[in-house]
Order: structure tokens, then C-alpha cells, then sequence
């Protein structure tokens, strides 16, 4: 029993430290089916087909991604057959690091004070907005971007997570304006009924 006594301390050992380890885990993460960063890109005026992009794209922890394009046709949105696709764990990591060095949950939202002139010095009309959401255990924290704000450092910083995150993914391979890829050319076999 004495020389087996310390190989039974570090087996027990072992064991509770996995317990407390994946006790810690649990309590820490979201759920895995629910996304951890979201940006969704509306268009700026309603009354038309949407100015490419347009899109929901949702980042989960484990890298995978689902993007949903979207257009308006008749004054409705429709939503086109949603795209899976991937990238590494890292590159998530490095996301929500970029998003905590930013102090995201500090950005004001601009969609609802659009004329407020201390948080949107500059505006216009007909922009487009951006809405990004980072979640984690503590809860999701939103931000509205409406893009006819301009003129303040947090506004510059939000625009600067919102093509992090479009550079990330890599939206050019679905959405580029410039080559005439946009979300009109993803939604053809979709019904508009």
C-alpha cells in the first residue's frame, strides 16, 4: 500500500483538476450552437434592390461560419440559401482579442441618434448600416452602425472591427462589389414567392 499511496494522490489529483477544469470551461463558454461575433450589413435606401453588401454573416467558436444573403425585392427582404463555410479556431481567437482591445462594449450605437451631432459630427442620408454583436457568458453586447455618421475616434474603431471581420472570412469571395459579385448573383435560385 505505501509505495502505491503517492500514484493514487496524483490519480485523484488528475481527476479532480480535470473536473475543475472542465467545470471552468463550462461556466466560461456560450452555447456552441450559438454565435460568438455577428455582423449583419443592411443596405441604405429600402426602395430599391440592395446596394451589394447585404448579408447576416455569424462566427462561431469553433470556426465555423454561416452567412445568409439577403436583398429586397418589392420593399421585402428575402433571404437567400444560407453559405457554411469555415475558419481556423485562431482566427476567431484573434477577432474577439481585436474586439476587447477596441473596449466594444464601450462603442456608442448610431442607428437610433443618427442626429445626435456629439456621436455623429458629420452626416448623410441613404447610408447603410452595419449591426455587430459579440456574446460571451457575461451576455451579447449589440452595436448599431448607421454609415452616414461620421467624424468621431469610436466611429473610425467601429468601422474598423466591421472590415476586421469582413477580412477575416474572407467576404470577398461571396460579396465584391467591384467584380460584380454581390448578393443579387447568390439569391437567383431562391423563390421570391
Amino acid at each position: 500500500w505505501s509505495s502505491d499511496q503517492p500514484m493514487r494522490k496524483v490519480f485523484y489529483i488528475s481527476i479532480l483538476l480535470v473536473s475543475c477544469l472542465t467545470s471552468l470551461a463550462t461556466a466560461q463558454s456560450v452555447e456552441p450552437d450559438s454565435p460568438v461575433i455577428t455582423l449583419e450589413r443592411n443596405p441604405g435606401f429600402w426602395g430599391m434592390a440592395a446596394p451589394c453588401p447585404f448579408f447576416l454573416l455569424s462566427i462561431f467558436a469553433d470556426g465555423r461560419i454561416i452567412l445568409e444573403p439577403r436583398d429586397v425585392v418589392e420593399h421585402k427582404v428575402v433571404v437567400g440559401k444560407a453559405i457554411e463555410s469555415r475558419i481556423f479556431r485562431s482566427k476567431v481567437d484573434e477577432l474577439l482579442s481585436a474586439f476587447e482591445k477596441a473596449n466594444f462594449s464601450t462603442l456608442p450605437s448610431t442607428a437610433e441618434n443618427r442626429r445626435d451631432r456629439k456621436n455623429c459630427p458629420e452626416y448623410w442620408t441613404d447610408s447603410s448600416t452595419a449591426v455587430t454583436s459579440i456574446r460571451s457568458s457575461a451576455g451579447t453586447i449589440r452595436v448599431e452602425h448607421y454609415h452616414g455618421c461620421k467624424g468621431t475616434e469610436e466611429l473610425k474603431v467601429i468601422t474598423a472591427l466591421e472590415d476586421l471581420i469582413d477580412r477575416t472570412v474572407n467576404i470577398k469571395q461571396w460579396f465584391d462589389c467591384k467584380l460584380g459579385k454581390n448578393q443579387i448573383d447568390l439569391l437567383k435560385p431562391v423563390s421570391k414567392n
